[in-house]
């Protein structure tokens, strides 16, 4: 039961987002009949001496390097303008200085949170705080006040499926985390400001084997402004039939988002447009 009036919170350190993800990943196997035998849905529900917890209660953020102050991330979470200053004031009594990961449990469920300190994985329990359900996130809150849009909806407009988180996918919704754009996936071909982004594969999709494994990335400017780059650098990138090379482009809402043959659509408003 997601229940926001509460938030349980934990400051974190792993050594990449693959681990962060391997750690919280879940797998539900059934036990041999009884309750008792049934393994826990993860490594973290395992480190809370839990089995289960309601995964859409959670929600984690990972920075790739270690943060000197952690509030931007906190900022981006939900109802995080009723709990920043008390949650922020926790990190830094925590004591953890290279932490690079934020948790947040909302409502019943975890009822006996610790922290946990395990080979290349240490999560330090800051405590349970006020949550206001009613309340919007400080980045919401900040780009709503800008005119902004917190996140943006690509949608294909050829034929064909690309890939995304596993799925077979016609649209992705790009948040805070921003989005790269390849074919086959990143491997060691990225560097520090994309191998830890969401990636939408467009491999299956017609004409797509000149799209570079890398092709572009997405993300907002340090002025919340959204931007898409050419990292591909071979003339298949282009904003509104205009070609970037190893540019950068703002679009405006419909603008047609180019990468080899495949086309997007930039919708600026995915839940309509503002009044």
């Amino acid at each position: 039961m997601r229940d926001p009036s509460r938030v349980k919170a934990w400051v974190g350190r792993f050594p990449s987002r693959a681990c962060l993800d391997a750690y919280f990943q879940e797998v539900y196997e059934a036990g041999d009949g009884e309750e008792e035998a049934t393994p826990p849905i993860s490594a973290f529900a395992a480190g809370q001496g839990e089995r289960f917890y309601d995964h859409d209660a959670l929600e984690v953020s990972f920075s790739p390097g270690p943060a000197a102050d952690l509030r931007p991330l906190l900022e981006a979470h939900s109802f995080s303008t009723s709990y920043v200053d008390a949650v922020t004031l926790a990190v830094h009594s925590s004591g953890m200085r290279d932490a690079n990961t934020l948790v947040l449990f909302f409502g019943v469920g975890l009822e006996h949170p610790r922290s946990v300190s395990e080979e290349g994985v240490a999560l330090d329990y800051l405590g349970a705080f006020d949550c206001d359900p009613a309340a919007e996130s400080v980045e919401a809150r900040r780009l709503r006040e800008a005119g902004i849009p917190a996140t943006v909806r690509l949608e294909i407009q050829s034929a064909g499926h690309a890939r995304f988180q596993g799925e077979a996918v016609r649209a992705v919704v790009i948040g805070s985390r921003g989005l790269v754009i390849g074919r086959g996936g990143i491997d060691g071909d990225g560097d520090a400001a994309t191998r830890d982004v969401p990636y939408l594969d467009v491999a299956a999709l017609a004409d797509a084997d000149a799209v570079a494994a890398v092709q572009v990335r997405i993300y907002r400017d340090p002025f919340d402004q959204w931007v898409v780059e050419d990292l591909g650098r071979n003339g298949l990138t282009s904003i509104g039939g205009t070609v970037l090379r190893g540019e950068r482009s703002m679009p405006w809402h419909e603008d047609r988002l180019g990468v080899g043959a495949v086309t997007f659509r930039w919708n600026s408003f995915p839940d309509g447009e503002p009044e």
